[in-house]
């Protein structure tokens, strides 16, 4: 059985934000790596799982499929968060604006729905996505790696809740991580995440 071996991508703009430290970007990495360490051995070890012991109750089979959802997710989102942000901050292009100001009346109570959205989220992820089954822009909260994530949703903006992408620099201070982090949002690439979400409807 063939499976794909992930790994890491670079991503040097991030020691360059004003809104982390280097030793929280360290520590960020240091964490995705890991995760791409771990999905990585899952990956190898489904090869010589033995698909006639699953069972739903407790199987290795089922386990290394949950976890595999586990640290995909997290590769998945903690690549998205990085490309996201830009040192370089930027108003974003007026197509956009007008877009996400369709669902949500203006740009401002936007960004204060991705504010409530990411104080709302526990341990994991606050998410602007584009709807396919109803053509809407809307804000999630997930919690872990694979918990409440939404189907038929294409992310376009994604920010890390975890305590690790926030305490380093900001304590159990997380509106302020928000506050800090969204002026760095990089709004060329939710543009161009929104634009391909569209054309793939």
């Amino acid at each position: 059985m063939e499976t794909q071996i992930y790994t890491p991508k670079e991503f040097p703009e991030l020691f360059n934000l004003k809104s982390l430290s280097k030793q929280a970007v360290d520590y960020h990495i240091k964490l995705y790596d890991g995760y791409i360490k771990k999905l990585n051995e899952i990956q190898d070890e489904y090869k010589t799982i033995n698909l006639d012991t699953a069972n739903h109750n407790y199987s290795h089979h089922r386990s290394l499929l949950v976890e595999k959802a586990y640290n995909y997710n997290a590769v998945v989102f903690h690549e998205m968060f990085f490309e996201n942000l830009i040192s370089k901050p930027f108003e974003p292009e007026c197509w956009l604006k007008e877009k996400i100001e369709k669902y949500f009346k203006s740009f401002d109570t936007y960004i204060r729905d991705l504010n409530a959205t990411v104080r709302s989220s526990r341990t994991g992820w606050a998410i602007t996505g584009y709807n396919h089954t109803d053509d809407t822009i809307q804000n999630y909260a997930i919690d872990s790696h694979y918990i409440s994530v939404p189907i038929k949703i294409s992310p376009i903006l994604v920010i890390d809740t975890w305590e690790h992408s926030f305490m380093p620099d900001y304590g159990i201070d997380k509106a302020g991580y928000f506050e800090h982090l969204i002026p760095e949002i990089n709004w060329i690439i939710v543009k161009d995440r929104l634009q391909k979400a569209i054309s793939d409807v």
